[in-house]
């Protein structure tokens, strides 16, 4: 991951890269569990919500889980189920994360 300037310590200045509050611990993008390891491109500062939140998932996986749990997203069994019904649903919305909306990368 890249942010502007490359290090991704936790100060009083830092953020969570996941929702922009006040970053209190470092999360490992690709979890250690599915072989990810304590590099510096695999650390990010985050918020101790979002820290538990994600726990061991991928950051695509802990996505969709915070779109369904949150209401952004219908799965296809119920977007059929509502169409069935004649009830037009708006196109799903993306989850985004804080660091997209900084245009922060990860690589």
């Amino acid at each position: 991951m890249k942010e502007k300037g490359s290090n991704k310590q936790i100060d009083s200045r830092s953020t969570c890269w996941y929702c922009g509050q006040p970053a209190t611990q470092m999360d490992h993008i690709n979890p250690v569990f599915l072989g990810g390891n304590n590099s510096p491109t695999n650390l990010v500062p985050v918020c101790s919500w979002c820290n538990k939140s994600k726990r061991h998932y991928p950051i695509e996986e802990w996505r969709k889980k915070l779109a369904l749990k949150y209401g952004y997203s219908f799965s296809e069994i119920q977007r059929n189920f509502w169409i069935s019904r004649g009830i037009t649903l708006p196109p799903d919305a993306k989850f985004i994360f804080y660091f997209e909306k900084m245009g922060w990368v990860i690589s």
